[in-house]
């Protein structure tokens, strides 16, 4: 489908439609959308003079934490009052019983604001409040005065579990940062911390039985620089790292309390534990010693499921469950090599004697040895959806990461699920394909698609909904090692994490309504000096074939509605001159395209600019037999024949995904063209699973029919044959109109690499024929 979106229009006639059945996002920028909002047309003027009444059984503490916001960063004084008068005054009044712990109420007329809700829900009220005050002052110079429009709101989150993951082992945050990540989670109604606390580059609590998990657990002779598959390695030779005493731990835990968020640490089990060998080298499968992690990737060194770690696991836990007191402890389970329980005569009499059928099997039965360890302290389990290798065990949550295949799983067993798919939900990715962006992991997740999904698969019975108790977002931090990356990498992503974790789905989903809520946020952030990226801001490109698929169309597009455009188009080198954007504009031979949104007086906007790299597959129409993965399809077939080569770290959108299929797609060149050469371009970046291919054919024919061998190329990606380019050039040239390209996947990851016991990933970006 066409996505022409040059006219303001468009975006003009979707706002009017929200706004006349819901309310005005610019007069009502609440993020997390609430359920119910009415406006009434009044206004409550807010100074020195106004009132806070706590009726009996409303929240003291949120009264509290209203007066102390609003004499930090407005200079307001607020004052409690014994008595309900009718002249400004904001009254607390108790849940009505038909309520939820988190749900709330907010009535703001004239001469008052009525919040009723339990603690939790009128907390959230409070942060409402603060959300719609006029001016937004919030964080930012004083005002002392201020309006709050009138209105009827009724709201109430759709999941229990709304949740931000921070990794602190890969790089080290400190007891700041992580309150100031907490204060952003409560603002936006998010109730869950996932702290990622152990891993192979360092262990961040302390154990006070077993002192040198952070002794020696918590440091690393050195870190990795630049990117995972960047060659040769580079390091910053200097000891790295860190980790929280108990003290502080309860610290972070009393404030998250009274921010009415529970925190939720993880201790990684059995793999991803090299900072816990390293302190105490008997408790892995192999003789010798151990260093914890200088680089990112998973690791053979794992633990060795004995009695003697069960015993060592248990000190561990009765420590962690004694300062955590939610309900459940995450306990990894993620990415375990097999290869030294396959060589360890210890672990195949453990897997003989208790009848598993392999190694999986004894993964299944360490987790469950472990999940029996947390509910004798009164503990849940959760862990990430490789504990559903070898069968899941009674009494477990899962965290699905590896796409929602596993939460599917998970819930029709009748266990809690917490989807948290890669695709959508992982905040290490990049957000914009733009040069310049600070280095990330890979991938591409702007934050539009994190508001288009929907954390309840489709297949799912109305029973085995209920099983899906929330979504997360996480934020790995292999290379995230500053308070202002972080902030780059979360902000604005939060906003969109909390509207899908807390509002009802709307189908379809208004993007312009969330984008006009979130302008207003970034006024607000600014002002906190928090570095938001800004990428939402950009103008992207589209590009499809024209209707007789012998040139490419290129649109403009950006979600900010009003947007006008302008052009350049270049063929040697990037274009200076820029045009009025009033149409599509056809390419049909190598070019640069940029394009950004319209001078404002001195303003000028960064430009978004795209190479293309034309040749006879261009826009032609292109089928494939099997489609990619649909995590990473984002642009179809004609990806592979659009002219934009992907870029490395991959970002994304250049790149079709496939999951342990093979690639076989035939392109129409319209008509008999000489062909002697044919090219692909493939992804190796096996930190994330994505393998080159193991083999690739190329075929030609004129009638589409019978196909002719062109060439084939093979290699071995597991014995260091990692070529990502294949081509093949015949001198004399063949005739066809139609040419096939069948590209392998290098099959099931073995042990010693990473994703080892699963299909490897396959990604490509372009077919170029000449």
């Amino acid at each position: 489908m066409k996505r022409i979106v040059f006219s303001c229009f468009f975006f003009l006639q979707i706002i009017s439609v929200w706004a006349s059945k819901d309310f005005n996002p610019d007069w009502f920028p609440i993020i997390p959308r609430p359920q119910t909002l009415i406006p009434n047309g009044e206004n409550f003027s807010i100074s020195s003079s106004t009132t806070v009444f706590v009726a009996t059984g409303g929240d003291s503490a949120s009264a509290a934490f209203l007066i102390t916001y609003f004499h930090n960063f407005l200079s307001i004084d607020l004052t409690f009052s014994k008595t309900r008068i009718q002249a400004s005054q904001i009254v607390f009044r108790p849940a009505m019983s038909t309520t939820t712990s988190e749900s709330y109420v907010v009535d703001v007329a004239a001469d008052s604001i009525v919040i009723q809700g339990a603690s939790a829900g009128s907390f959230y009220a409070v942060q409402t409040i603060f959300q719609i005050f006029k001016p937004v002052y919030l964080f930012s110079v004083a005002s002392g005065v201020g309006e709050i429009p009138g209105m009827h709101l009724e709201d109430r989150p759709r999941f229990d579990w709304r949740g931000l993951h921070l990794d602190v082992a890969r790089h080290f945050f400190s007891v700041e940062d992580v309150k100031f990540l907490l204060q952003q989670m409560a603002f936006y109604k998010l109730n869950t911390f996932h702290w990622h606390l152990t891993d192979d580059q360092g262990w961040r609590i302390e154990i006070k039985k077993h002192p040198r998990l952070t002794s020696v657990g918590a440091w690393r002779k050195r870190t990795l620089l630049g990117h995972y598959s960047e060659e040769p390695d580079r390091y910053e030779e200097k000891v790295y790292g860190g980790f929280y005493t108990q003290e502080q731990i309860r610290e972070v835990v009393a404030y998250a309390q009274r921010l009415h968020i529970t925190i939720v640490p993880e201790i990684e089990m059995p793999g991803h534990a090299l900072a816990m060998l390293a302190a105490y080298p008997e408790l892995g499968c192999r003789t010798g010693t151990y260093e914890v992690a200088q680089t990112w990737g998973v690791f053979e060194d794992v633990l060795c499921p004995s009695k003697k770690t069960f015993a060592f696991l248990d000190d561990v836990l009765t420590e962690v469950a004694a300062l955590f007191p939610g309900t459940y402890i995450h306990i990894g389970g993620d990415e375990c090599p097999k290869k030294q329980w396959k060589e360890s005569a210890y672990c195949q009499r453990l897997i003989f004697q208790h009848r598993l059928k392999d190694e999986n099997g004894l993964q299944s039965w360490f987790i469950k040895k472990i999940v029996s360890m947390l509910q004798a302290k009164g503990k849940k389990a959760i862990g990430w959806d490789e504990i559903l290798d070898g069968g899941l065990v009674d009494g477990a949550a899962v965290m699905s990461w590896r796409g929602e295949e596993g939460g599917i799983a998970a819930a029709r067993a009748g266990h809690p699920v917490v989807m948290t798919p890669t695709s959508h939900c992982y905040l290490d990715y990049y957000q914009s394909q733009q040069a310049g962006e600070p280095i990330a992991i890979g991938g591409f997740l702007p934050i539009e698609k994190i508001l288009s999904y929907n954390p309840i698969p489709a297949s799912l019975t109305p029973e085995q909904e209920k099983m899906i108790v929330g979504v997360q977002g996480n934020l790995w931090t292999e290379y995230i090692a500053s308070r202002a990356h972080l902030e780059y990498m979360i902000f604005p992503r939060i906003a969109a994490l909390a509207e899908i974790a807390w509002a009802t789905p709307v189908d379809p989903y208004f993007f312009p309504h969330f984008f006009s809520r979130l302008n207003s946020q970034f006024a607000r952030w600014k002002a906190q000096n928090i570095d938001a990226s800004q990428a939402m801001f950009q103008v992207s490109i589209q590009t499809e074939p024209t209707s007789d698929f012998r040139a490419l169309q290129l649109h403009a597009f950006s979600f900010l509605p009003n947007s006008e455009y302008e052009y350049a188009l270049g063929y040697d080198s990037l274009p200076q001159q820029y045009f009025p954007l009033t149409a599509p504009q056809t390419l049909m031979q190598d070019g640069y395209f940029c394009v950004r949104r319209k001078a404002e007086g001195q303003s000028v906007f960064p430009s978004t600019c795209q190479v293309y790299n034309y040749n006879l597959a261009t826009g032609k129409p292109i089928s494939i037999r099997k489609a990619p993965h649909k995590n990473y399809n984002h642009g179809g077939a004609f990806t592979l024949v659009d002219g934009m080569s992907g870029r490395r770290p991959w970002t994304g959108a250049e790149w079709l995904g496939f999951w342990g299929d093979t690639l076989d797609a035939t392109i129409d060149l319209l008509e008999v063209e000489t062909v002697s050469d044919i090219s692909i371009s493939a992804l190796h970046d096996p930190g994330s699973w994505i393998y080159a291919p193991s083999k690739i054919m190329f075929y030609t024919s004129v009638d589409g029919k019978n196909f002719v061998l062109f060439d084939s190329t093979g290699q071995n990606v597991f014995k260091g044959e990692t070529h990502d380019k294949f081509g093949y050039n015949m001198s004399d040239g063949k005739q066809a109109r139609y040419v096939r390209v069948v590209v392998y996947g290098a099959g099931m990851i073995p042990d010693g690499f990473s994703g080892s016991g699963y299909p490897a990933w396959l990604f490509i970006d372009e077919i170029d024929i000449r």
